[in-house]
């Protein structure tokens, strides 16, 4: 195994930031919200609007929850000094498509996602929750730098 953590010792991270505010990047922030993980959790899409109202509907439960904050953007500022990037964001692979058509797009939005996060964090540990995960994966480790943390 490559890489594992036990929940019961993983100490509160101060700073999650979950690029993509989809289905995907929702669900892992309320998840996030409702283990406590962190003091902070950041929701950053390109759809501003979508971003702002996920982060509302999780403010709601925070009533129940040690999460002292949510905050939301459409900009890659909002995400600095992150101790965890959780990227979710990328295009879903259509009827007909092909895995190396969605390579090729997904490719270059992870490009330059990370592009914009790097100038904000130069020591977060990256999680790719986006497909083909393998490929992307590679090109996070080409952009970001052979000693980043990514898995």
């Amino acid at each position: 195994m490559l890489f594992s953590m036990n929940l019961d010792e993983v100490m509160v991270m101060a700073k999650i930031s979950i690029i993509g505010a989809g289905f995907v990047g929702s669900t892992t922030a309320f998840a996030l919200v409702n283990q406590n993980i962190a003091d902070e959790i950041v929701l950053v899409d390109i759809n501003k609007d979508r971003a702002e109202g996920e982060a509302l509907d999780l403010a709601n439960g925070l009533v129940y929850s040690n999460t002292a904050q949510i905050n939301y953007s459409d900009k890659y500022d909002v995400t600095k000094d992150s101790d965890i990037i959780i990227i979710t964001a990328g295009l879903a692979q259509k009827p007909g498509e092909t895995r190396l058509q969605l390579v090729e797009n997904n490719a270059r939005i992870m490009k330059g996602i990370l592009t914009k996060l790097k100038k904000y964090n130069k020591k977060a540990i990256y999680v790719l929750v986006t497909n083909p995960v393998d490929v992307l994966t590679y090109v996070a480790k080409k952009v970001l730098g052979e000693d980043c943390r990514v898995f």
